[in-house]
């Protein structure tokens, strides 16, 4: 709707370029919204673009919002209860955290089986992404990323809330390549105390297994110590390209699993200075 041009400059390598295109493609929705927003009939939808308005209009910078369409229907009531509690509390966590490298949340509308979850745009893509597109990074960008990340899972376990899948692909890069957010708190869960302590969850198996502490996955008691793990294994994934424990070579999750659970020696870049 909005032209091949605008949408080759939001993904032209530079960065300059793609910073023009989302003050552009930002006004092109006001003005979108601000025409067409009256003739919605659904109430909800209709709450949604005000929301989006209203901050696109208070915003001299014009950020540009995406809407998160997440599904909450299952077969059974008790399961869809469940998975639509699930995204409440991923949208109440993200509602009060305020930090620079942490997404931002603009809201959410609740719809017939699925929420709408309006969050921060960030056009440089995951980590992950990067990496495959083109391979490890630079050292001075690695310390850069890496200093974020962790002053990002700081704030968090400072506001009682470990992560639990902190990985490459749920890190995301600004258009400018400079800053980073972390995403999906999916997984996420509020501790009960300010304390660091190790025993806070036990037998929850939630993360990606290449990225989890072995003590997750022996279904020992673990806390914000998962989340410290999972930040070493992103460095290893920052600096080689590729997952740690070479994992992209394990089809079996269980042998993977077995991998990592009894620690065997993992494999740190030889090339990084001390």
């Amino acid at each position: 709707a909005f032209g091949e041009e605008l949408v080759s400059c939001l993904f032209s390598r530079e960065w300059n370029i793609r910073e023009i295109a989302l003050r552009r493609l930002s006004r092109d929705i006001y003005s979108y919204l601000r025409n067409e927003g009256s003739n919605l009939t659904d109430l909800t939808a209709v709450e949604a673009s005000c929301s989006l308005l209203t901050m696109m209009c208070g915003d001299p910078v014009y950020r540009v919002y995406v809407a998160a369409l997440v599904s909450f229907c299952r077969n059974s009531k008790s399961e869809q209860d469940k998975v639509c509690q699930t995204i409440m509390d991923e949208i109440a966590i993200l509602a009060r955290l305020k930090h620079p490298h942490l997404i931002k949340c603009l809201g959410a509308t609740r719809h017939t089986g699925h929420f709408n979850i309006f969050l921060e745009w960030m056009a440089g893509g995951s980590i992950s992404m990067l990496l495959s597109k083109y391979g490890p990074f630079e050292e001075a960008i690695l310390i850069r990323y890496l200093r974020q990340i962790l002053q990002g899972v700081s704030y968090l376990h400072e506001n009682q809330v470990v992560h639990r899948d902190i990985k490459g692909a749920n890190i995301l890069v600004d258009s400018t390549g400079q800053d980073i957010r972390i995403a999906d708190f999916g997984a996420a869960a509020r501790l009960a105390t300010q304390i660091t302590g190790a025993g806070e969850f036990q037998g929850q198996l939630l993360g990606t297994i290449a990225f989890m502490a072995p003590e997750v996955l022996r279904g020992e008691s673990y806390g914000r110590s998962c989340d410290v793990w999972s930040v070493g294994c992103v460095l290893i994934e920052m600096a080689t390209g590729k997952p740690p424990w070479n994992a992209h070579e394990h089809s079996n999750h269980l042998a993977l699993i077995f991998k990592v659970s009894i620690y065997k020696k993992i494999f740190i870049c030889l090339h990084l200075s001390k």
